[in-house]
């Protein structure tokens, strides 16, 4: 029996004891319950099975002509590809139209989404194609975004948005190659307007496009949280030596489509809770406030302001005044987006929420002892005050998650003993 029966059986028996259902009733939705759960289950496992012969069937393609590369002939390889990528796609269609295998087609069409990006190279290298690495990135992601489009994959979709991502990445890399002072957060920055863009175009195609919506929000929060965690290090990872104005292009206009993203799509973000509403506009909008002055920092155009200086066990550390402000503001949105988690929970009662915000909170408090205290832990009188501090902490962290998840419970049957 699953945990999913043991709950539910639990509950249909207190409905039971409580005169809610009688034990017919009980019965036969138990039925029910352990029926569709074998359903499911034979339906994860097709969707696996799926994407392991999938898989196992184009490497087995690739390796034989792998090894056979020097007999065969650019024609003969090309057509094995083209069978290769146009069969998997057909036999995605055949499963979607005809066999009503929605999970069996989505997997098929993932596989031959990135067989695509194996096609470019086999295409630049039997013509020997010269160009920057990046360009392969961006066919892949114009070949494959279509795709996601019309035929509604939520797996497509994630691909897409992985490939748009590699290729500014890479092309940032490619475009300060040789130059002075590459500017490493400019990749987080990147990072930022791509999920705050997300975030707000899948508000907007919400109702239109359910499963493109799903993949956007999740790329954006991921892309979020990775990266303003990222840039809690801002002082250590920045140095104000002049840098190329040319490297600072993408993460400019990333911002800028996110400025333009969240005015065009504030509207749309959670119309029916205007408080959360507001309160994640105006952490978005900070976000987007402190990666600008950051591009200005690395441009000089805002001055670094005075040297900090802090011992550190016989040397001393320098920052500048403006690496501290900045990664103190990271700091705060940070647990800014965490809180904003734990409270929408509260609000709406969605517990995936509460768990990502109180890890958050957790994962903060621990980022920043680490990161404040690191110099003082050669001694171990540090360690043991550390190590307190982190259990304690923890342990306040586990009790306001539980009592805020008490909460929803009750709030969730106060609900359904209203409506009953």
């Amino acid at each position: 029996m699953s945990r999913f029966e043991r709950k539910t059986t639990k509950l249909l028996a207190k409905a039971r004891e409580r005169n809610i259902i009688d034990t017919v009733t009980e019965q036969q939705l138990n039925e029910l319950i352990a029926e569709e759960q074998r359903h499911s289950g034979a339906l994860s496992l097709a969707n696996v099975l799926s994407w392991i012969g999938a898989l196992t069937f184009a490497f087995g393609v690739i390796l034989l002509i792998s090894a056979n590369w020097n007999q065969l002939s650019s024609v003969t390889k090309l057509t094995a590809f083209f069978v290769l990528l146009i069969g998997t796609h057909g036999l995605g269609i055949y499963a979607r139209k005809t066999l009503k295998m929605e999970i069996i087609s989505d997997g098929l069409h993932f596989v031959g989404a990135g067989l695509f990006l194996g096609g470019i190279a086999l295409v630049s290298q039997i013509y020997q194609l010269d160009g920057e690495y990046s360009t392969i990135f961006l066919f892949w992601f114009f070949g494959i975004s279509p795709l996601a489009w019309c035929l509604r994959s939520t797996s497509i979709s994630f691909l897409s948005i992985f490939a748009l991502v590699i290729f500014l990445h890479v092309n940032q890399v490619e475009n300060v190659v040789g130059s002075r002072g590459f500017y490493l957060p400019s990749i987080f920055l990147i990072d930022i307007g791509i999920g705050v863009t997300l975030l707000t175009t899948s508000a907007m195609i919400r109702d239109r496009e359910p499963n493109l919506a799903m993949s956007f929000r999740g790329s954006g929060v991921i892309l979020l949280f990775y990266s303003v965690y990222l840039l809690g290090f801002y002082r250590h990872m920045n140095n104000f030596n002049p840098t190329s104005s040319t490297g600072l292009v993408h993460p400019f206009a990333c911002l800028l489509t996110a400025v333009a993203g969240l005015a065009c799509g504030y509207r749309q973000i959670l119309p029916d809770n205007p408080v959360m509403k507001k309160k994640l506009a105006i952490l978005l909008a900070a976000l987007l406030a402190v990666g600008m002055t950051m591009l200005l920092a690395a441009l000089n155009v805002i001055p670094p302001g005075p040297d900090l200086k802090f011992f550190n066990f016989g040397w001393y550390r320098t920052f500048h005044l403006l690496e501290w402000v900045l990664s103190i503001f990271a700091w705060g949105l940070w647990f800014g987006l965490a809180l904003w988690c734990v409270f929408f929970a509260a609000a709406t009662g969605r517990t995936a929420y509460l768990n990502v915000g109180v890890m958050a909170v957790a994962l903060g408090v621990i980022t920043r002892f680490f990161d404040l205290m690191g110099g003082l832990l050669q001694t171990g009188l540090a360690f043991v005050i550390g190590g307190f501090v982190l259990l304690a902490t923890c342990f306040f962290v586990e009790r306001w998650r539980r009592g805020i998840s008490n909460q929803i419970r009750v709030k969730d049957l106060r609900s359904k003993e209203s409506q009953i």
